[in-house]
């Protein structure tokens, strides 16, 4: 047998040996919800470590992780190489979405290790190096355990069952934005007045988000207040509102933006639906809201309030 016969020999086996190994392996694919019980041998994570609900789809070679959270979610595809990723991590009340930097490879136990290896602050684009992993093994056909090892070298861990919900039915996909960063609402950032006792106090934006507080005075008595903020989500902006302090906040998804106007709009919200900035000559802020197709806008204009 001569040289090159045998190296196609060795190449021939080695990609044998590579088949039975991929097929011997574990497959993760399912739809896997957290369970209250904590997995053998670990103490429980204070959240469950992949969310409530996770879809996985597991392909040779690949890995798609959906994570879902409320009405929000994110899909990241994983090569099993070690090679690094970035996943968006969906910002909460008045925070701006970060990003991690994940990788992705098999152990030799027949388990996928998920590394979070950086960080990527809201507002930001330097990464900060880290080190966390997630072990993600099958403990039975149903059942999902996911480990992560702790400074003090005792795991923590979330149990996961399978569930019969169709993996096409089991995320919403991300809805399209209209792109739209903090930068471009630099105008709105100031202290706003009102001829009738109406003030907006808007901060200027700092990492992906930007605060006010609306307030109402009548004869110096307070009649009412709000608490907003706006933050980058997506790629986009989102309002989100909280009359009197109200909890949870109502969003208001940026729909349309120039320089020197911003919409926002919630058609399922009663009133408004429709919130809209505009910054006109002079350096007169309008606020204009709307409700139902047909009803009449009302707006409310604003003197920047000198230092």
């Amino acid at each position: 047998m001569n040289h090159n016969s045998i190296l196609l020999v060795a190449a021939a086996l080695l990609s044998f040996g590579d088949t039975v190994e991929c097929q011997s392996r574990p497959n993760f694919s399912g739809t896997w919800v957290a369970m209250q019980e904590t997995p053998a041998g670990a103490a429980a994570a204070r959240t469950a470590i992949l969310g409530q609900r996770v879809v996985i789809r597991h392909e040779p070679g690949t890995l798609t992780i959906v994570r879902v959270m409320g009405e929000d979610s994110t899909a990241t595809d994983y090569a099993l190489d070690g090679s690094e990723v970035r996943r968006r991590v969906p910002g909460s009340l008045c925070m701006a979405d970060s990003e991690v930097v994940e990788t992705a490879a098999w152990t030799t136990g027949d388990g996928i290790a998920l590394s979070v290896v950086g960080s990527i602050a809201a507002g930001s684009s330097t990464v900060s190096r880290r080190n966390v992993s997630h072990t993600l093994r099958l403990a039975a056909a149903d059942t999902l355990v996911v480990e992560a090892a702790t400074h003090a070298n005792s795991p923590v861990g979330t149990l996961y069952k399978r569930s019969s919900e169709a993996l096409t039915n089991a995320a919403t996909p991300d809805a399209p934005v209209v792109p739209g960063t903090m930068a471009q609402l630099s105008w709105l950032s100031g202290e706003w007045v009102g001829p009738t006792g109406s003030e907006e106090r808007w901060t200027p934006a700092v990492s992906g988000s930007m605060f006010a507080v609306s307030r109402t005075l009548r004869d110096n008595a307070l009649i009412e207040f709000e608490f907003l903020c706006i933050v980058q989500r997506r790629g986009g902006l989102v309002y989100q509102a909280m009359p009197n302090g109200r909890s949870p906040a109502t969003d208001f998804r940026m729909t349309r933006i120039d320089a020197n106007t911003v919409t926002f709009e919630n058609p399922a919200h009663d009133f408004p639906k429709m919130i809209r900035y505009s910054l006109t000559a002079g350096d007169t802020l309008e606020a204009t809201v709307s409700g139902a197709p047909g009803d009449r806008a009302r707006t409310f204009s604003f003197k920047r309030r000198s230092p």
